[in-house]
């Protein structure tokens, strides 16, 4: 399945939060611009999106050079396009056969029962 990533930015307020110094030069910072928002999502503040998400991952950071604004970064993965809806599989045109054969049956086998 074509998968792509959306980038969500939370927002970190202060120089210290999760217990790890923003400003110090402690995290990888990707980007400095004026513009490191523009085709990015704003998340909710690291603090509530959930300290616990940064444990075992690279911390990656972007920060705003104009307003001085600080993000941690997160990528989600997103499907670009479903293999089929549930209804076009129950509306086929095909016998049940021929979409149990094609290469789509085996992920959607907890969708659909046999």
């Amino acid at each position: 399945l074509p998968i792509s990533q959306r980038t969500v930015l939370h927002p970190v307020s202060g120089c210290i939060a999760c217990g790890i110094d923003f400003c110090a030069g402690d995290v990888r910072q990707l980007e400095s611009s004026d513009d490191v928002e523009a085709g990015k999502e704003i998340g909710t503040p690291l603090p509530e999106w959930g300290c616990d998400r940064l444990r075992g991952k690279p911390l990656e950071v972007l920060r705003n050079a104009e307003t001085n604004a600080t993000y941690a970064v997160e990528q989600v993965d997103v499907l670009e396009k479903p293999i089929a809806t549930l209804a076009e599989v129950t509306n086929a045109k095909k016998p049940l056969t021929a979409v149990a054969k094609s290469a789509n049956w085996r992920r959607l086998e907890g969708v659909v029962k046999k």
